[in-house]
Protein backbone atom coordinates (compact mmCIF):
# COMPACT_ATOMS: atom_id res chain seq x y z
CA UNK A 1 0.00 0.00 0.00
CA UNK A 2 2.50 2.30 0.78
CA UNK A 3 4.33 2.41 -2.41
CA UNK A 4 1.16 2.71 -4.78
CA UNK A 5 0.31 5.79 -2.13
CA UNK A 6 4.14 6.85 -2.75
CA UNK A 7 3.63 6.43 -7.12
CA UNK A 8 0.36 8.41 -7.09
CA UNK A 9 1.81 11.02 -4.89
CA UNK A 10 5.29 11.09 -7.59
CA UNK A 11 2.82 10.88 -10.34
CA UNK A 12 0.81 14.21 -8.55
CA UNK A 13 3.56 15.83 -8.48
CA UNK A 14 4.89 15.61 -11.96
CA UNK A 15 1.77 16.46 -13.15
CA UNK A 16 1.70 19.98 -11.39
CA UNK A 17 4.97 20.76 -12.54
CA UNK A 18 4.20 20.39 -15.83
CA UNK A 19 0.91 22.95 -15.18
CA UNK A 20 1.55 26.60 -16.65
CA UNK A 21 -0.01 28.02 -13.20
CA UNK A 22 -0.48 26.78 -9.90
CA UNK A 23 -3.78 27.12 -8.08
CA UNK A 24 -4.73 26.10 -4.34
CA UNK A 25 -7.06 26.72 -1.57
CA UNK A 26 -6.38 27.39 1.83
CA UNK A 27 -9.07 26.19 4.82
CA UNK A 28 -10.51 29.33 4.68
CA UNK A 29 -11.93 29.07 1.46
CA UNK A 30 -9.16 31.73 -0.08
CA UNK A 31 -8.57 30.56 -3.93
CA UNK A 32 -5.06 31.65 -5.57
CA UNK A 33 -3.51 31.21 -8.78
CA UNK A 34 -0.11 31.45 -9.28
CA UNK A 35 2.44 32.47 -12.80
CA UNK A 36 5.01 29.78 -13.65
CA UNK A 37 7.72 32.05 -12.22
CA UNK A 38 5.63 31.52 -8.46
CA UNK A 39 4.40 35.09 -8.26
CA UNK A 40 0.09 35.24 -7.17
CA UNK A 41 -1.94 35.54 -10.56
CA UNK A 42 -4.99 35.95 -8.58
CA UNK A 43 -6.56 35.56 -4.62
CA UNK A 44 -10.36 35.48 -4.16
CA UNK A 45 -12.06 34.46 -0.92
CA UNK A 46 -15.38 31.92 -1.07
CA UNK A 47 -18.35 31.65 0.98
CA UNK A 48 -20.29 28.87 0.31
CA UNK A 49 -18.92 27.98 -3.16
CA UNK A 50 -19.67 31.83 -3.75
CA UNK A 51 -17.50 34.83 -4.31
CA UNK A 52 -17.40 36.63 -0.89
CA UNK A 53 -15.06 39.35 -0.49
CA UNK A 54 -12.25 40.92 -1.78
CA UNK A 55 -10.27 39.61 -5.00
CA UNK A 56 -7.60 40.67 -6.09
CA UNK A 57 -5.04 40.22 -9.55
CA UNK A 58 -1.93 40.82 -10.29
CA UNK A 59 0.59 41.32 -13.94
CA UNK A 60 3.12 38.75 -14.38
CA UNK A 61 5.54 41.10 -13.20
CA UNK A 62 3.71 41.31 -9.73
CA UNK A 63 1.81 44.88 -10.18
CA UNK A 64 -1.84 44.97 -8.60
CA UNK A 65 -4.34 45.05 -11.32
CA UNK A 66 -7.35 44.93 -9.99
CA UNK A 67 -9.43 44.81 -6.71
CA UNK A 68 -13.37 43.79 -6.76
CA UNK A 69 -15.45 43.09 -3.65
CA UNK A 70 -17.67 40.21 -3.66
CA UNK A 71 -21.02 39.47 -1.87
CA UNK A 72 -22.88 36.61 -1.85
CA UNK A 73 -21.47 36.34 -5.70
CA UNK A 74 -22.15 39.35 -6.54
CA UNK A 75 -19.95 42.76 -6.89
CA UNK A 76 -21.29 44.08 -4.09
CA UNK A 77 -18.98 47.32 -3.23
CA UNK A 78 -15.67 48.84 -5.09
CA UNK A 79 -14.38 47.52 -8.19
CA UNK A 80 -10.71 49.11 -8.53
CA UNK A 81 -8.50 48.59 -11.44
CA UNK A 82 -4.96 49.74 -11.48
CA UNK A 83 -2.13 51.05 -14.73
CA UNK A 84 0.88 49.12 -14.42
CA UNK A 85 2.76 52.16 -12.67
CA UNK A 86 0.44 51.00 -9.61
CA UNK A 87 -1.93 54.23 -10.14
CA UNK A 88 -5.66 53.84 -9.88
CA UNK A 89 -7.12 53.46 -13.75
CA UNK A 90 -10.60 53.69 -12.66
CA UNK A 91 -13.21 53.21 -9.16
CA UNK A 92 -16.38 52.20 -10.17
CA UNK A 93 -19.55 51.48 -7.00
CA UNK A 94 -21.82 48.44 -7.04
CA UNK A 95 -24.46 47.18 -5.06
CA UNK A 96 -25.81 43.54 -5.90
CA UNK A 97 -23.79 43.33 -9.10
CA UNK A 98 -25.28 46.59 -10.55
CA UNK A 99 -23.00 49.70 -11.06
CA UNK A 100 -24.97 51.81 -8.02
CA UNK A 101 -23.13 55.54 -6.96
CA UNK A 102 -19.71 57.12 -8.41
CA UNK A 103 -17.49 55.71 -11.26
CA UNK A 104 -14.55 57.29 -12.33
CA UNK A 105 -11.43 57.48 -14.77
CA UNK A 106 -7.96 58.61 -14.24
CA UNK A 107 -5.42 59.42 -16.56
CA UNK A 108 -2.28 57.53 -16.18
CA UNK A 109 -0.90 60.84 -14.81
CA UNK A 110 -3.31 60.31 -11.50
CA UNK A 111 -5.83 63.03 -13.20
CA UNK A 112 -9.46 62.67 -13.68
CA UNK A 113 -10.52 61.50 -16.76
CA UNK A 114 -14.74 61.19 -16.51
CA UNK A 115 -16.82 60.83 -13.67
CA UNK A 116 -20.84 59.84 -13.80
CA UNK A 117 -23.19 58.41 -11.32
CA UNK A 118 -25.24 55.21 -11.83
CA UNK A 119 -28.69 54.09 -9.80
CA UNK A 120 -29.32 50.51 -10.15
CA UNK A 121 -26.99 49.79 -13.35
CA UNK A 122 -28.31 52.86 -15.00
CA UNK A 123 -26.42 56.58 -15.89
CA UNK A 124 -28.23 58.72 -13.51
CA UNK A 125 -26.16 62.16 -14.35
CA UNK A 126 -24.02 63.72 -16.82
CA UNK A 127 -20.55 62.25 -17.42
CA UNK A 128 -17.85 65.18 -17.26
CA UNK A 129 -14.97 64.65 -18.71
CA UNK A 130 -11.31 66.08 -18.24
CA UNK A 131 -8.37 65.69 -20.58
CA UNK A 132 -4.80 65.02 -19.22
CA UNK A 133 -4.00 68.73 -17.84
CA UNK A 134 -7.20 68.34 -15.07
CA UNK A 135 -9.38 71.00 -17.82
CA UNK A 136 -12.84 70.38 -18.44
CA UNK A 137 -13.76 69.05 -22.11
CA UNK A 138 -17.13 67.89 -22.31
CA UNK A 139 -20.23 67.04 -20.34
CA UNK A 140 -22.94 64.63 -21.68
Amino acid sequence: MGRITLCFIIVFLISCAAQNTIIEFDRYNIEKEYYPNGLLMYESSYRYNKLDGISKSWSEDGNLTSKVEYKNGLIHGTWETYYPSGKLKNRTLYIDGKKHGKEVWFHSNGQKQSEAYYTNDLLSSEIIRWNKNGEEITNY
